[in-house]
């Protein structure tokens, strides 16, 4: 049985928002802000539907 992480999505200041597989917040975080540096963090909500 294989598990799927989480998807969260990670919201910006600028208005902007990506979603990311990550085994917590802070992770999806940290990974956000490596492919968005000089980006600020908003909020992180874990999304329970994905988009299509």
């Amino acid at each position: 049985m294989t598990e799927t992480l989480p998807t969260f999505r990670v919201h910006f200041h600028d208005g902007t928002s990506m979603d990311i597989e990550a085994g917590n917040s802070l992770i999806a975080e940290a990974r956000a802000r490596k492919e968005r540096p000089g980006s600020f963090v908003k909020k992180i909500k874990l999304v329970r539907e994905v988009r299509s």
